[in-house]
């Protein structure tokens, strides 16, 4: 079956700050520098921007935690496998 109709829009998911990041240094610089990029601009759109670049820190961050993850799994894998003990 085909559907036709306008695309369906996602509703942006809620921000919620993580309690963990406040003693991070590079989401302390990141929110300072996108605090003050734009002196015009009202505080709820510094508030937005500010959420984006930590939503988009967040994504790049766990990208690079799977990443290494993965490399990790595959370390394991082959210690597992491997006749020889380390």
């Amino acid at each position: 079956m085909s559907y036709f109709g306008p695309p369906k829009k996602r509703k942006p998911r809620s921000f919620r700050y993580d309690r963990r990041l406040k003693d991070n240094v590079e989401v302390k610089t990141l929110v300072k520098e996108t605090w003050q990029e734009e002196e015009t601009l009202s505080v709820q759109s510094r508030i937005s921007n500010v959420r984006r670049a930590i939503v988009l820190w967040n994504k790049e961050k766990h990208r690079n935690s799977q990443v290494e993850i993965e490399k990790f799994k595959s370390d394991l894998e082959k210690a597992m496998v491997s006749p020889f003990p380390n």
